[in-house]
């Protein structure tokens, strides 16, 4: 385990000495490179690039959340429909920031401040443009940059102009066409309820109407009653004279025919007159239960056929009547919706969803370029990129210059190194002055020696 760490620290530190010799070997180009990037950043931040400043407008959404609770909360029912046919369209704080940078939009604000000569493309003003909504508010930040400061409040107080001017026009429009709508049906509306109102009046004035076949039914029915009542007392008679004969017959079977002197006996001759009498009423009873039960059975039939009838002309009426009180609660809440619409119509309404809280302000200095970030940025981008460079230029030299390159690719031993000396000056000055400076012609091996041979 040491034996490993010794070679891994080893290697770090093989390594970490060869970083910063190839630093080292290249460090002019390092600093060159790196001075002309600095160079390159700060003539263009401060002689070329334009300075480019900032406008701001503040806007204050009013509607938009508050139209959304509301119409989550009605019912579902028909004035809640009606609601929404002339409710303003629904729009949300981000509907107005994506409508901020609207091409007929940024058109119209090139046609107002005559952009035109200035080769301004609604492409190119919409980059200029920014339009964010601050969390948690109601508020729209609109910013413009520009290189002109007047230019760009003027742009930004143009296009909040514009913009709200567009939303009140649609919001006009919209309510235009909500009130004709609005109109359109409750005309149809007004149109069916005349005719439903007629239907009911001739139902009203036909001859079988619900009233007449109620009082014929009354009058059925009192005259059923009448019946049954004499039914019943006939009923009751009858049976009483049907007793009565009983007892005549039992007392007349009890008396003798004949008196003891062979004349006939007066009390049953009485006794066989009552009970004809008896058996004649009873036969006249009869004959009034039979007459009176025909009429009962007669008067039921028909009470029961005009019961039906009465049912029947009782739904229809029934929805004749339901028909027209619809009709005439939905062309109420219709007409009432119109008044309303025309009303909101009337006091520019829709120009109350936004306001312009805070107008368009120019920063007093520039907000671009940063000229400090700009050149710690090319500093940094020309320190990186020479640093890169010094080590792709040094992987790529292939050539053997040192000892230790010989070792290190040719895994062979140096046998020695043959100073360089400058013939000018002489050879012991040479050398001294070479060996002072460390300036030496290296060559490689025995092996390449004697290949040079």
């Amino acid at each position: 385990m040491e034996q490993e760490r010794e070679v891994q620290q080893e290697a770090m530190e093989i390594d970490l000495q060869e970083i910063l010799r190839v630093l080292s070997k290249w460090k002019t180009m390092i600093v060159l490179i790196t001075l002309f990037g600095i160079l390159v950043a700060g003539i263009l931040s401060f002689f070329i690039l334009p300075p480019v400043y900032e406008a701001q407008t503040t806007l204050l959404v009013v509607q938009g959340e508050q139209k959304n609770t509301a119409s989550k909360a009605q019912p579902d029912n028909l004035e809640s429909m009606i609601s929404d046919i002339s409710r303003l369209p629904e729009m949300t704080i981000k509907t107005y920031v994506e409508q901020l940078k609207n091409p007929v939009l940024l058109g119209e604000v090139i046609k107002k401040l005559d952009l035109t000569t200035q080769n301004y493309s609604y492409t190119s003003l919409g980059g200029m443009i920014t339009a964010t909504s601050i969390k948690d508010t109601n508020l729209i930040k609109v910013t413009v940059q520009n290189t002109d400061p007047q230019l760009a409040i003027a742009i930004g107080d143009t296009l909040t102009e514009l913009f709200l001017e567009s939303i009140s026009k649609n919001n006009q429009q919209q309510m235009s066409k909500s009130v004709q709508f609005l109109q359109e049906q409750a005309a149809k509306v007004s149109q069916e309820l005349v005719q439903q109102r007629s239907l009911l009046k001739e139902y009203d004035s036909r001859p079988g109407s619900l009233t007449y076949l109620q009082q014929q039914q009354d009058s059925y029915m009192s005259d059923l009653n009448k019946y049954r009542s004499s039914y019943q007392e006939a009923t009751i008679a009858y049976q009483q004279l049907h007793t009565g004969l009983g007892e005549l017959e039992r007392q007349l079977a009890q008396t003798p025919q004949t008196l003891a002197s062979g004349q006939d006996n007066p009390l049953y001759l009485s006794l066989k007159e009552k009970i004809a009498l008896k058996t004649t009423e009873m036969a006249e009873r009869d004959s009034q239960m039979k007459t009176t039960g025909n009429y009962i059975s007669e008067l039921e039939k028909k009470l029961n056929t005009l019961q039906v009838e009465v049912t029947n002309k009782k739904g229809e009426g029934e929805l004749i009547q339901g028909k027209v009180a619809e009709l005439e609660k939905t062309y109420q809440l219709l007409t009432e919706k119109i008044t309303q619409t025309q009303i909101s119509q009337s006091v520019n309404l829709g120009d109350t969803s936004l306001l312009v809280v805070s107008p368009s302000t120019a920063s007093d200095s520039p907000i671009k370029p940063n000229k400090k970030l700009n050149i710690a940025i090319a500093a940094l981008l020309g320190l990186i990129f020479s640093v890169a460079m010094a080590f792709v230029l040094e992987m790529l030299d292939n050539k053997i210059n040192t000892k230790k390159d010989v070792e290190k690719y040719l895994k062979l031993p140096v046998l020695g190194e043959i100073p360089v000396f400058n013939e000018a000056d002489g050879a012991d000055k040479s050398r001294g002055k070479d060996y002072r400076h460390g300036r030496k012609k290296k060559f490689t091996d025995a092996a390449d020696y004697l290949s040079k041979r």
